[in-house]
């Protein structure tokens, strides 16, 4: 499906669905409740913000677990590795900057 306008939200949620079934080719049947399918996509949205709450305390820790495991897996194979943060975590989560050397 192609991008949508923000203009296009305003339209209501039954306006995008028929807009993204038009955009995919799709028929869509007459008796579709749109009204319960939106009830359950923001019952979804909250669960997945709830979830997101969570990924958030193990972001961090993971980047850095992750740029370790690189950095083991590189000086096992001959070279001499730096870590090293190359801007402020504010600006993205992924600021580790791993600088590798063969020695």
């Amino acid at each position: 499906m192609p991008s949508i306008r923000k203009s296009q939200l305003s339209d209501g949620f039954e306006s995008l669905c028929r807009w993204a079934a038009e955009q995919k080719g799709i028929d869509l049947v007459q008796e579709i409740d749109f009204d319960h399918f939106e009830k359950l996509s923001e019952q979804r949205f909250w669960k997945m913000e709830r979830l997101s709450l969570v990924q958030l305390v193990f972001q961090r820790p993971l980047e850095i677990w992750l740029a370790l495991d690189k950095a083991l897996y590189l000086e096992e194979r001959g070279y001499r590795v730096r870590l090293a943060e190359f801007c402020a975590k504010s600006v993205t989560p992924r600021n580790i900057l791993i600088c590798a050397y063969k020695i």
